[in-house]
C-alpha cells in the first residue's frame, strides 16, 4: 500500500515539477525593431550562445512598429512564464514621457527588469569636408552662423533627438533639427552633407567614419570608446557629466517567476563572458554591462529622470 501511494504522489507531483522547471520550450525575444538593426544585430550575435546555456532554442522575433511600441506590448501582454522577453532600448522609458504619447504599457508598472546587456553612446559627427574638427570649433562656427546649420535624428523622443537637444541648450548654439525615419537616411544626408550634424549611435555611424565619408567631433560618453580612442568625449571639451547613451536591456512581463528571471540574467551574464562574442560586440562600440535585475531597475530610474528632466528644460517636443 505505501509504495502504491508513494508512486500515486509521485506521478502527481512530477508533471508539476516540469510545469516549473524553466526554460521547458523555445524562448522568444521580441525586438521591437526592423531587422537589421543594431538590437537586432546584437540579438542574433548573442543567441546561439544564449541558446546553448538555456538548454533550448532562442527565437528573436521582430515586431516593429510605433516607435518600439508594438513589439513591446506584446510581451507585456504575454504569460508570465520567462518564455517571451522584450529587448528594450530607450525609448522604452523615455517615449512614456513625451507629452500627448499614447503608451499602451507602464514601464515600471507592467514589466520586471531582467539585465542590461549594453550601452553604445552616441557620436556627434560631421561631413568628412565640413571645416571643423572638435566640439569647440563646432561651437564657434555655429555662433557665427545661428539659425544655418542643421541637425538630422532618428525621430522625437529618440536617444539622439534628446541627446542633440542636450547638447544644443549647454552649447547655447540656434541649430535646426530635423527628424528622420531611420539611422540610415541621416547617414546618407550626412555624408552628402545635406545636414552638417548628427548624434549618431556608435554602431551606425563607424563604418562611415573607417570609410573616411564622416568626421567624428565628440562622443557623449564617460570615456573615450576604444573603436574610437583618439576622439574626445563631450565632458572633455567643457561640458561635465555629458554622457547619452543607447541601451539594450531584457525586460519580462511583471509577475514572472524570480526562478526564471535569475535564470535568464545568469546565463545572459555568461554569454557576455564569452571572449569572441564580448569582442565581437565591442567592436560594434558597445560598453559591454551585465549584472542583474536590481542593476538594470536602477539604471532605468535614473534614466527615466534624467530624460525626464531634458525634455521638460528644452521643450523638446515643441520643435
Amino acid at each position: 500500500m505505501k509504495k502504491l501511494l508513494c508512486g500515486l504522489l509521485l506521478a502527481a507531483v512530477l508533471p508539476a515539477l516540469a510545469q516549473e522547471r524553466f526554460p521547458s520550450r523555445p524562448v522568444r525575444f521580441v525586438v521591437p525593431w526592423p531587422p537589421g538593426g543594431t538590437v537586432d544585430v546584437v540579438m542574433r550575435l548573442m543567441a546561439p550562445k544564449l541558446s546553448e546555456l538555456l538548454g533550448q532554442s532562442v527565437v528573436i522575433e521582430n515586431r516593429a512598429g510605433a516607435s518600439g511600441m508594438i513589439g513591446t506590448e506584446l510581451v507585456a501582454k504575454s504569460p508570465k512564464d520567462g518564455h517571451t522577453i522584450a529587448v528594450a532600448s530607450a525609448t522604452h522609458v523615455v517615449t512614456p514621457l513625451l507629452p500627448g504619447a499614447a503608451v499602451p504599457f507602464e514601464p515600471f508598472k507592467d514589466f520586471d527588469s531582467v539585465i542590461l546587456i549594453g550601452k553604445p553612446a552616441n557620436v556627434l559627427s560631421v561631413p568628412a569636408a565640413f571645416p571643423v574638427d572638435s566640439v569647440r570649433e563646432l561651437i564657434a562656427y555655429a555662433k557665427e552662423r545661428p539659425g544655418k546649420l542643421s541637425l538630422g535624428h532618428v525621430g522625437n523622443g529618440t536617444a539622439n533627438h534628446l541627446t542633440a537637444e542636450m547638447f544644443l541648450r549647454r552649447a547655447g548654439i540656434d541649430v535646426t533639427l530635423i527628424p528622420y525615419k531611420g539611422g540610415g537616411p541621416v547617414m546618407t544626408d550626412l555624408m552628402g552633407g545635406q545636414i552638417q550634424l548628427g548624434f549618431n549611435q556608435i554602431s551606425t555611424v563607424l563604418p562611415h567614419i573607417r570609410s573616411g565619408k564622416v568626421k567624428p567631433i565628440g562622443i557623449a560618453a564617460g570615456k573615450r570608446s576604444a573603436v574610437l580612442p583618439n576622439v574626445e568625449t563631450i565632458e572633455e571639451a567643457g561640458f561635465p557629466d555629458f554622457t547619452a547613451h543607447d541601451w539594450y536591456a531584457f525586460v519580462v512581463p511583471a509577475g514572472t517567476p524570480r526562478e526564471a528571471i535569475a535564470r535568464l540574467a545568469g546565463d545572459t551574464d555568461k554569454t557576455l563572458s564569452d571572449a569572441t562574442l564580448r569582442a565581437r560586440l565591442e567592436d560594434l562600440g558597445a560598453e559591454i554591462e551585465g549584472g542583474g535585475p536590481q542593476r538594470l531597475d536602477e539604471f532605468l530610474r535614473a534614466e527615466s529622470t534624467k530624460w525626464g528632466a531634458v525634455i521638460k528644460a528644452t521643450g523638446a517636443m515643441g520643435r
